[in-house]
């Protein structure tokens, strides 16, 4: 998690509306705590922090996107009662943004979700047009990544090839069987095993330090 700060102040609103403002914690491209409230930013979806797009990094991209939309100012979230998950969906602005879910579209390191509100798909196109951010690469939808997914295994695809290649904020970076952080690493669909530390330096991959 990319920490900014956590002193925060909770806003209630009459009616339906509910603000929560204070300086935030950053989950992801479109998540971040605010008041000790999770939110998700309404209307977007960001890749997720270990997703590529073509050969880069364009899940800790997004992350490092909205931190840096952020500063440190202080945000305020509106949140619309919607949830996903353990979020609830919010439009959050800070004295420099005033809209961060559309600034994230409009970096290229999120696209407009089309099954809730706000509608962000003229700035998507956008986007997509200028070839910013993940559309750099062959974007994927985060959606269509996660459904991609499946459940981290620890079986890699011969017993000979027993190298896990993990992407992390650090790089990506390959863990061999017996090192200090091979059994903690597990292995998703973006992610690789090798055969060999040759094979991994060769493919980009790392020792860690």
């Amino acid at each position: 998690m990319f920490r900014i700060f956590v002193l925060l102040l909770v806003i209630a609103l009459p009616a339906s509306a509910q603000s929560v403002s204070g300086f935030a914690d950053v989950t992801d491209g479109d998540t971040l705590q605010v008041g000790g409230v999770k939110v998700r930013l309404a209307g977007i979806d960001a890749p997720e922090r270990h997703q590529l797009c073509g050969t880069s990094t364009c899940g800790i991209a997004a992350t490092q996107t909205l931190v840096a939309l952020i500063g440190n100012d202080t945000i305020t979230c509106v949140l619309n009662g919607g949830r996903t998950y353990d979020r609830i969906a919010g439009t959050c602005s800070t004295p420099r943004v005033a809209d961060l879910g559309r600034a994230m579209v409009m970096s290229g390191y999120a696209m407009d979700e089309p099954r809730y509100p706000p509608d962000y798909t003229f700035e998507t196109q956008q986007a997509a047009r200028s070839g910013h951010g993940m559309w750099v690469d062959p974007a994927q939808p985060a959606w269509v990544w996660r459904a991609a997914q499946t459940s981290s295994t620890t079986t890699p695809r011969d017993s000979d090839c027993a190298i896990r290649g993990n992407i992390s904020a650090n790089g990506r970076i390959y863990h061999v069987p017996g090192s200090q952080y091979y059994d903690r690493t597990s292995i998703n669909a973006s992610e690789r095993w090798f055969c060999s530390v040759a094979e991994a330096e060769a493919a980009g991959w790392r020792a860690p330090r």
